[in-house]
This record gives structure tokens, C-alpha cells and sequence, in this order.
């Protein structure tokens, strides 16, 4: 949703300070990801604890579901395809909890494509029973699985289990990768598809005997039988009956052989010759020089633009993120015509590591890593001399590029233009160092929106009392449940003023309003409890489209900070300690509201 009052975000320039002098440089994103989701499955495959309950307390919250570990791992593809295809993702996603034995895309990869595509095409026949093969209802670890032979599956039917000296084999295929921890189960990486007993798979060999044997029988019996029979019953009665007669007397010896040897020799050469050379050549000639395989290659065609953005080698974070939402697909259409603004691997690299962690990691974001990658692409196609021409430019996430040109360098949205017109068959990219941010990107922190903003006064002067202003100007990522002035001022009459003179119980309340991690309303869908960084939890219900925290209305959801998320709620959350402690005390004279400057 958008800012209250009209405060619209800052300039990227804001952004750019902050990862600048607050987080320094980073490396690759990709390689940030892949370190900390390794460390998040090793602390919470340690505790434990329950993901859901403890989101805050030992980092086990910001654990994904079985789908979205998934997604994150990056090797599993065609899995969650072919679970999507099969309508089984849902129920991974939020079902549990469950084993899941996850071949990688190279065990997938060793299905013949044909073979593939029919089981994508049925998706509710032999694909349905070849994944449900794959899931343990139940949570089995790789020490569990040690001590058992077999185990049964959803698809009815027990896999075998193996155990050679430190290796796991399950069905034949290999565990390459065990105890990767979801919210609603674990993840087994196995280097094979395995195929229940009765779900038969064609090998990828069989059509290659037929041609064989046609050839080999058109060769050996027709020609054979053609040159044998006519051509030496011929020669033989000419020569035995006609010169053996007249030189029978004269000579008997000579004449005979001389006749032998012109016989057996030349005409049996010759016709020999003629038929095992021409009638082999011709039919061997025709299969191996014009195979139906040759005639059916496509013709090469010119990439499109994100064939182009691959092959150029610098732009793998935004290809990756094409394919997370699926713009990929839109974006190779041949009847587009489109100009793409790239930023490349390290304009992405120095985005807050927050935000890269909310636009990749978190599937309800991915509405808006969607506007993100639109807002860098233009329609129509403009090289860099026609750019020249224009001073702005309507995005497919229809807001404006500011171009500028000067003493020919192009720069869009103060962004640099460092390469230009690379063509492609559906449209033209230009390579840019900075990312472009549509409005609906953070460029600030939760403490500078609190402070900002119109309607949080009382909460920002009570995060400078306490000191928590700081912290919440930090990295995070925090989740913070923002009470509105209305809503403190709704508090039982002397309350806020017992706990400004109390900053350790103020900041314990605080801090019950505050979340480690990044949830967005979508979030709250499939998380009933949260812990708080107080400690305590926080108990949530999405109904129609309304959320509530411990009773409290969200009245505005996903307001995007670059180190978190901010709801605004119309109640202050009190800590069940301090839920009695709250009522003012008897024949105490309340604080001067004008002392407490809030």
C-alpha cells in the first residue's frame, strides 16, 4: 500500500547513501543468499524449535516452507514445475510436515525431453504418482532414515532404504545432500528420479533398430539372388558347349583353361562389382546424408533480449530474477518490440542486502520484484542517438524514466548508461550501473518513516527515549506493528505517562511491537503465532482480507521500509506482564503531558 499523507519515498540518491555508508559494498547477492541460508538451515536444524513460534527468539522464523527452500536453493526447477503442474506445491507450502527426497535439475535433466513433456502433458496420471514417490508424510532426518529398511510414501508405495558405510541410498538414488530444514519438514537432495514399481519410462535407445534392419535385408537378398543366378548359368553353356567341341582334339588342355579363366574371372568380377558397390552406396547414402533429424533443425535465429542479457555474461543476478517471476518467458516473445535499461551483477551488488533479501527470498514480494523489473523496460525501440530526443520515457510498470544527454553520455534516472544498442531480434539494451526504483521500492529506514510520517509522533519520541530510534535503523530485517497517535492516546488515563518515566517498561513494550524478519500482509496467510524480540508472542488471524495482531486492526499493511516492513495498527500491544501493571496508580498525580514531550 502506499505512504499515509502523500509522503512520497526519496530519491534513489538515499538509497545509494545508505548501502554506501551504513552496509559498505557488497559481494555478489547470490553468494550472500546461498551463505546465509546455509547458516539459517544449520541454526534451526540445532534448535529444533518450532519456525513458526519462534520467528524472533533463535532466527528459526525466517525459515521458508518446503516450496520456498526450494525456490531458494536454485537446483530444483523441474521439480517445482512438475509439483506445480501436478497441483501438489500447495500443499507443500503450507501442509506438514513432510520428506521430501528432491531430485536436482541434472537427475531430471537424464529423462529423455520427450519422456518429460508427456508426464507434464498428464499431469494427473504417472507425474502425480512418480512425485507423491518422492514425499514421507512425517518429519525423517538422515539419522532416521539410517536405522530403517524401508519407508512409505504418498504414492502408497515404500521406498528401500540403504545405508553404505556414510552414503544413503534411497530407491537406487543417492543422497547427496540430507537435513536441509524447511518450516513444514525437510529437504533430502537425491541425484536421481526415482520410478515406482508399475510406471514404466521408455528408454532413451529404443527407436534406433528399425532403419537398421530395413537397410540390411533391402542389401543381402535382392541384389544377391539377381547377380548369381543369371549371369552364370549364361556364361556357362556358351563356353562348355560351343568351343570345347571344335579344340577337343587338338587341345585339350589349354583351350580349356583359357576359356575357364575368361569366364570365371571377368564376367563374375564385373557383375560382382556392379551390383555389391552401386546398390549398397545408394542405400547406406540416403538415411546417414538426409536424416529426418537434419531436415527438421531450426534455423538460428538473432537472440531475443533475454537470450541477449544471458550470453553477455554480467547481467546473472537480472536474469535470475527474470526467472523468479516469470518475465522471462514474457519478455522472449517475438512479437515484442521493447528497450531494456540492464543493470548489471553490480549495480544489483549494491543494493541493501535487506531489500535483495525481501525481492528474492520472500514469494509474497514477488508483486513487487515484478513492478522492479518492469519499471526498467520500455516499449518500443530507442537506440542511444534516438534517446537524444526524448526526455523521458513510460515504463510496462507505467511510471516515468527521466532521460538526459550530455556531451553524449546518457543517463537515466541518474543511472549511467555505460554500453549501448545491443540489438536483439525483439528489441534493443542498453547496460545502466545503477538499478532504477519505482516508487514503490523503499528509500527509507522504519526510523525515518516513523518520524516522517504524520500520524507515528508518539512512537517516534518514544523510540528516541528508549534509545530503540537506533537499532531500527539498522539492517534488519524488522517487522514493526506501529500504533498510531489515536492509539496511544486510547491507552487507560495515566498509562503512557507511567511509562515514560519508566524507560525500561516503555522499551519492554516497544519491543513487543517489533518482529525479526520481513513478513508482508500476504505473510500472515499461513502464521497464526510470532515471537517478538520482547520475547513474548504475538497471535495473528487473516480473515477476508482483514488482519488483526493480538485483537488490534492492521488499518494499513505493507508500508516498505529498506530495512523492513511497518503495519499500522489502532491499538498499542501490551506484554502480558504489563497488561495489569498499566492502570494508573490510586492518589498519584499523573506526569504534566506537556513534561512528557510526547
Amino acid at each position: 500500500m502506499g505512504y499515509a499523507n502523500g509522503v512520497r519515498p526519496r530519491i534513489w540518491r538515499t538509497w545509494k547513501w545508505y548501502a554506501m555508508k551504513t552496509l559498505q559494498p557488497r559481494r555478489h547477492w547470490v553468494a550472500i543468499l546461498v551463505v546465509l541460508a546455509v547458516l539459517v538451515t544449520c541454526a534451526a536444524a540445532t534448535s529444533g524449535g518450532n519456525p513458526t513460534d519462534n520467528a524472533a527468539g533463535d532466527g528459526a522464523g525466517d525459515m521458508g516452507t518446503i516450496i520456498e527452500t526450494a525456490e531458494s536453493a536454485g537446483q530444483f526447477g523441474t521439480l517445482l514445475a512438475a509439483l506445480d503442474a501436478a497441483g501438489l506445491a500447495g500443499e507443500l507450502d503450507s501442509g506438514g510436515p513432510y520428506t521430501v527426497f528432491a531430485p536436482t535439475d541434472d537427475a531430471f535433466a537424464a529423462i529423455p525431453s520427450e519422456t518429460l513433456d508427456a508426464l507434464l502433458a498428464d499431469p494427473e496420471g504417472d507425474l502425480t504418482t512418480i512425485l507423491t514417490y518422492h514425499v514421507v508424510a512425517g518429519e525423517y532426518l538422515a539419522e532416521d532414515l539410517a536405522a530403517l529398511a524401508s519407508i512409505d510414501t504418498l504414492a502408497g508405495v515404500p521406498l528401500t532404504i540403504t545405508v553404505e558405510g556414510d552414503t544413503v541410498n534411497v530407491d537406487g538414488a543417492q543422497v547427496i545432500a540430507a537435513d536441509i530444514m524447511a518450516s513444514n519438514g525437510v529437504i533430502h537432495v537425491i541425484d536421481a528420479v526415482m520410478v515406482p514399481e508399475g510406471v514404466g519410462l521408455p528408454a532413451a535407445g529404443e527407436a534406433t533398430e528399425e532403419p537398421v534392419e530395413e537397410v540390411t535385408e533391402e542389401v543381402t537378398e535382392e541384389p544377391v539372388e539377381e547377380v548369381t543366378e543369371e549371369p552364370v548359368e549364361e556364361v556357362t553353356e556358351e563356353v562348355t558347349e560351343e568351343p570345347v567341341e571344335e579344340v577337343t582334339e587338338e587341345v585339350t588342355e589349354e583351350p580349356v583353361e583359357e576359356v575357364t579363366e575368361e569366364v570365371t574371372e571377368e564376367p563374375v568380377e564385373e557383375v560382382t562389382e556392379e551390383v555389391t558397390e552401386e546398390p549398397v552406396e545408394e542405400v547406406t547414402e540416403e538415411p546417414v546424408v538426409a536424416p529426418p533429424v537434419e531436415e527438421e533443425m531450426p534455423v538460428e535465429e538473432e537472440p531475443n533480449v533475454v537470450d541477449c542479457a544471458a550470453a553477455e555474461g554480467n547481467f546473472t543476478t537480472l536474469v535470475t530474477l527474470l526467472e523468479l517471476t516469470g518475465l522471462n518467458e514474457t519478455l522472449s516473445d517475438p512479437d515484442l518490440n521493447v528497450t531494456v535499461f540492464a543493470p548489471t551483477d553490480d549495480a544489483f551488488a549494491m543494493l541493501p542486502g535487506p531489500v535483495v533479501d525481501l525481492l528474492v527470498n520472500n514469494t509474497a514480494a514477488r508483486g513487487l520484484l515484478e513492478q522492479v523489473l518492469l519499471y526498467h523496460v520500455v516499449n518500443g525501440t530507442y537506440t542511444a542517438a534516438d534517446l537524444g530526443g526524448v526526455s523521458n520515457l513510460t515504463t510496462l510498470q507505467n511510471e516515468t524514466l527521466v532521460i538526459n544527454v550530455t556531451d553524449g553520455n546518457v543517463t537515466v534516472n541518474h543511472a549511467n548508461v555505460t554500453a549501448a544498442d545491443i540489438e536483439c531480434s525483439n528489441g534493443i539494451i542498453h547496460v545502466i550501473d545503477g538499478v532504477l526504483t519505482p516508487s514503490v521500492v523503499p528509500t527509507m529506514t522504519i526510523t525515518e518513516i516513523a518520524a516522517t510520517e504524520g500520524n507515528f509522533t508518539t512512537l517516534s519520541t518514544a523510540l528516541n527515549l528508549t534509545g530503540l530510534n537506533a537499532t531500527l535503523n539498522e539492517p534488519g530485517p524488522f517487522t514493526v506493528f506501529a500504533p498510531t497517535d489515536d492509539a496511544f492516546a486510547a491507552l487507560p488515563e495515566g498509562a503512557l505517562d507511567e511509562l515514560v518515566n519508566d524507560t525500561p517498561a516503555l522499551g519492554n513494550v516497544l519491543l513487543y511491537h517489533v518482529v525479526a524478519g520481513w513478513y508482508l500482509a500476504a505473510n500472515f496467510e499461513n502464521v497464526t503465532t510470532l515471537q517478538t524480540v520482547q520475547g513474548a508472542n504475538l497471535t495473528f488471524n487473516s480473515t477476508d482480507g482483514n488482519l488483526t495482531v493480538n485483537g488490534a486492526n492492521v488499518t494499513v499493511a505493507d508500508i516498505h521500509a529498506i530495512n523492513g516492513e511497518i503495519h499500522v495498527i489502532d491499538a498499542v500491544l501490551l506484554p502480558p506482564e504489563n497488561e495489569t501493571e498499566l492502570a494508573p496508580p490510586e492518589n498519584e498525580t499523573p506526569v504534566n503531558e506537556s513534561e512528557m514531550a510526547i
